[in-house]
């Protein structure tokens, strides 16, 4: 029996590993400033911000593809610590690269990125139209400002 055990214990470990999450929540947030919708980058451990960019992904995938526009980014020539960009308005020490043409339309899904010096892009999706009424897009939920600033606290 114990033989039996040891030869399934590695095999409940991985199963056991499966079942937790393999990565947590992106550490960006999106809420409205005003009319403008403003991505915010909180991580308790913060890497250093090269840029921001919004993506309209095709409403027909579930994902994101490199082919999909972006419809505003900016790029900080050196990396930064800067946490938060409204969607076409400047953002001190960054270049528009791409700025905005239209405003984003209320019911449509946009992607919104952090690009960091690591290499990494972590993005929240958001609609404008579920941002009303001071909610925040975030863990791919639309939370009140209260739960947001709770769940986002490094504390």
């Amino acid at each position: 029996m114990n033989r039996r055990l040891s030869l399934l214990m590695p095999l409940l470990v991985l199963v056991a590993a499966g079942c937790a999450p393999s990565e947590p929540f992106a550490p960006v947030a999106v809420r409205l400033r005003g009319q403008a919708p403003t991505i915010l980058y909180v991580s308790c451990k913060p890497a250093l911000v090269k840029g921001f960019k919004v993506v309209k992904p095709d409403p027909k995938r579930q994902w994101i593809e490199d082919t999909d526009p972006v419809v505003w980014q900016v790029k900080f020539d050196t990396p930064t610590k800067a946490d938060t960009a409204s969607v076409g308005e400047p953002v001190p020490g960054a270049n528009e690269v791409v700025p905005l043409a239209q405003p984003l339309d209320e019911g449509t899904r946009y992607e919104a990125f952090v690009q960091l010096d690591d290499g990494s892009e972590p993005h929240i999706g958001f609609e404008l139209a579920k941002l009303a009424g001071g909610k925040v897009s975030y863990e791919d939920e639309y939370l009140p400002e209260s739960e947001f600033a709770k769940l986002s606290s490094c504390e």
